[in-house]
């Protein structure tokens, strides 16, 4: 699962530390622990390992290569310098791979985040700047990501840390416009489709960790390895269970507790790192512990290399499509019109990791194309005014005759410059069935013949 935080320029320091020491972990010695990711970070050279005294500068709001950062930049302490999206692997992952030794799946979840994050950057990253004391924002497909590679969860009360398997991808506060301005980094599209980007990394990790041999089973929003039984998930999540006992005594649970609830106890909970345990030690007690309640993480890798899939061609396409109709019927269950966060999160989620998001996007696109799908006149909102609730092209014009006094043609004009610079800004698309959308033109048809048929009476009465 994915969790995130935000990341202030005072604590740039505290920050470094935190994230770049990785002398503890074991596997950190492969060389891909800590690792640059995205086009923006290969604009500025950062490409490869990461240099801790570059990412701490860059933190501290220095990006080196002359680049000067936007009016819209906060330059003080209390400044945004990035955003921490943590890629939480699966506890029964974590065991197989840093107790039973299973390097492989280390690499499978690295590669699920990458994709995951190739994602977040073709499709939601913004820019956002400031004209004349007014917010713009616009579409920039470039990020500068700092990828750091853990293996322990923090040590809870009177316990040795347990195992956990986590990726802290650290979106830095800093993008570049087409006109190769510098500019801050707009969060609210990566937090609207959060889950959507959370499905596209278990995809590609079941895909990946099937491909190795293992057998899968589903929990909830997320796989784990059918060998290891949810017993002893929990018996190495000491630190998640005394949250989520938390959580049960205030009268929630973490699939329904706000954000800020679950991240004000994290915090209350957290116990800082320690280097008490060396790593060899940590790894005997993690051993000593696994044979007590009966694991065998030696037989199942044994029996994961025999059992490897060979590599079949099976179209992403068809696939895409299967899945497509899967979350289209799942979903027309409940609403007749469908957002696009929905319908991709669905499709992505059932097709297991035989098919990737662009194949999905692109067979939605078809069946716009064919009159399957119908596509919702596009709304948008205002960057302005988050209060402002979104409408269409038409729907603002008419704000703007009402308030303006303005003829139509000249509203719409308006609309059309606020939308070309970013002032408005397009949602997520929606969509419906041909079926369920012919109904809703009979029913409102319908009523506006009744409401023709009623003025007609009322009329007639008053003569």
């Amino acid at each position: 699962m994915i969790s995130h935080s935000q990341i202030y320029r005072a604590r740039a320091s505290l920050a470094t530390h935190y994230y770049a020491d990785q002398a503890d972990d074991y596997y950190s010695r492969d060389g891909g622990a800590a690792t640059w990711q995205g086009d923006g970070a290969r604009r500025l050279g950062a490409v490869g390992e990461i240099d801790p005294a570059r990412f701490k500068a860059m933190l501290q709001g220095d990006f080196g290569r002359n680049v000067t950062a936007g009016r819209s930049i906060r330059k003080d302490a209390k400044a945004r310098a990035a955003l921490d999206l943590t890629f939480g692997a699966p506890k029964s992952i974590t065991l197989q791979a840093l107790i039973g030794g299973d390097e492989r799946l280390i690499h499978a979840n690295d590669q699920a985040v990458t994709a995951a994050l190739a994602y977040v950057e073709q499709h939601l990253t913004m820019g956002r700047h400031k004209e004349n004391g007014k917010s713009r924002v616009e579409q920039t497909g470039n990020l500068i990501i700092a990828k750091f590679r853990h293996e322990t969860a923090r040590p809870t009360e009177d316990a040795a840390p347990d195992p956990h398997l986590h990726v802290h991808a650290l979106l830095m506060n800093l993008t570049q416009r087409a006109d190769g301005n510098w500019v801050s980094l707009s969060n609210e599209a990566i937090f609207k489709l959060l889950r959507v980007t959370d499905s596209i990394y278990q995809a590609e990790l079941e895909r990946n960790v099937r491909a190795l041999g293992y057998a899968v089973r589903h929990e909830k929003n997320h796989i784990e390895l059918a060998h290891i039984t949810r017993e002893q998930i929990e018996f190495f999540s000491k630190r998640s269970a005394g949250i989520t006992a938390e959580l049960t005594a205030r009268g929630t649970a973490r699939d329904n507790a706000p954000h800020a609830l679950r991240q004000g106890i994290n915090l209350a909970h957290r116990q800082e790192k320690t280097q008490v345990f060396s790593r060899a030690e940590l790894h005997q007690q993690w051993r000593e512990a696994a044979a007590t309640i009966g694991m065998q993480f030696d037989q199942a890798r044994h029996d994961a290399e025999r059992q490897a899939p060979e590599a079949r061609e099976i179209s992403a396409d068809l696939v895409a499509q299967a899945s497509l109709d899967w979350a289209i019927q799942h979903l027309a269950e409940r609403e007749s019109v469908m957002p696009l966060a929905d319908l991709l999160h669905s499709a992505v989620r059932h097709a297991g990791g035989h098919t990737n998001i662009t194949a999905i996007q692109a067979a939605i696109q078809g069946r716009v194309a064919s009159g399957a799908l119908i596509q919702e006149a596009p709304h948008y909102s205002s960057t302005q005014d988050k209060n402002a609730q979104p409408m269409t092209r038409e729907g603002w014009a008419a704000e703007v005759t009402r308030l303006a006094g303005l003829n139509q043609d000249t509203a719409l004009q308006l609309v059309d410059d606020a939308i070309a610079q970013g002032r408005l800004l397009m949602e997520s698309p929606r969509y419906a069935t041909r079926k369920a959308h012919e109904a809703e033109s009979r029913i409102l048809a319908a009523e506006q013949t009744g409401r023709g048929a009623l003025a007609i009476y009322d009329q007639r009465r008053r003569r």
